[in-house]
């Protein structure tokens, strides 16, 4: 065998390998992404569901009467002690 085909065999089984190297780090890319984006939707979920519950409370406080002392909002106390 030659040296210029036994370089050539090498070249091939070089670049054979780091085909192979670069298949496995797209493929823990990929891992990471979709890790990411499951839980950017978990939080989503959750920002979502503490916005309605926020509104749902804010709309039990009623709108104030004209005649009466202005009362102090609760969420500003309620994020102070949590």
């Amino acid at each position: 065998m030659t040296a210029l085909k036994l370089r050539k065999q090498l070249l091939v089984a070089e670049s054979e390998l780091q085909r192979a190297q670069l298949t496995a780090q797209l493929n823990q890319c990929g891992t990471l992404v979709h890790g990411l984006i499951s839980r950017t939707q978990t939080y989503g979920s959750m920002l979502s569901s503490g916005a309605t519950l926020l509104t749902g409370l804010a709309s039990l406080r009623g709108s104030p009467t004209p005649g009466s002392a202005p009362r102090l909002s609760w969420l500003p106390g309620f994020l102070k002690v949590a």
